[in-house]
């Protein structure tokens, strides 16, 4: 059994009480992991104008550049007349490299477990909900987090809150989640290698086609020039006996 942290939060939220936190992982057809976190907090929180919340996000970044650089991970600053917003990136080869290297944990649970088998994967909370505190100085003020995850194939078994088309799967802790509330998430291996194995046909099937499609087109190019050959050659016999 492995033991991880929660995949939200473990630096910047600390000086951005208040905001809203979404966590974006995506795993794709060939197990490899895109994780994007993002902050967003209100020009006011941040200094109430957008030159003040530009200079105040980056200067909470740059703080822990050294941390991010470390673990490859890329950033975005961008600011509206509304909010300012801190975008994290970083990409992984695989589940196991993802739970092992993201920095992003902690404050959604205190303590998350991720088990590994022959036939899934599991990802469970150990300890309760952190719920929201307003006057609370331990934890950072957290009225809102979304943690996505995005599968190439439908879960074995999950909990989420709510779930989209395309295997997203959502769960959101805001003032009144209850400090009981679950997390639990598992993945089939045999899915996700069914599924790398239908997109490389899938992949396959359109390269194929594009060759065919090639090939036609060529042929017809080829078919029009004899054509034209043909129709230039007997117009010229043609002209050659009337003269």
């Amino acid at each position: 059994m492995k033991k991880i942290r929660f995949i939200i939060i473990i630096i910047l939220v600390i000086f951005m009480s208040g905001c809203e936190v979404k966590s974006n992982v995506k795993i794709d057809e060939f197990g490899k992991v895109k994780e994007e976190v993002v902050f967003v907090d209100s020009i006011k929180n941040l200094g109430g104008t957008k030159e003040k919340a530009n200079s105040t996000l980056e200067e909470m970044v740059n703080k822990y550049l050294v941390a991010l650089n470390s673990r490859g991970y890329k950033y975005k600053i961008s600011v509206d007349k509304n909010n300012g917003k801190v975008t994290i990136n970083n990409e992984y080869d695989n589940i196991n490299d993802y739970f092992k290297k993201t920095i992003f944990s902690q404050y959604v649970y205190r303590q998350m477990k991720w088990e590994e088998n022959d036939l899934y994967y599991e990802i469970t909370n150990v300890t309760d909900h952190i719920t929201y505190c307003d006057d609370c100085s331990d934890w950072p003020v957290l009225p809102y987090v979304e943690v996505n995850f995005s599968l190439p194939t439908q879960a074995t078994e999950q909990n989420a809150d709510k779930q989209n088309n395309n295997n997203t799967y959502t769960w959101i802790y805001d003032k009144n989640t209850p400090s009981d509330k679950k997390f639990y998430l598992k993945i089939s291996k045999s899915a996700l290698k069914e599924s790398e194995e239908k997109h490389l046909q899938e992949e396959k099937n359109k390269k194929r086609k594009k060759n065919i499609f090639t090939a036609s087109v060529v042929i017809g190019v080829l078919v029009v020039l004899s054509l034209l050959i043909i129709i230039l050659y007997k117009k010229h016999k043609k002209n050659k006996i009337d003269y």
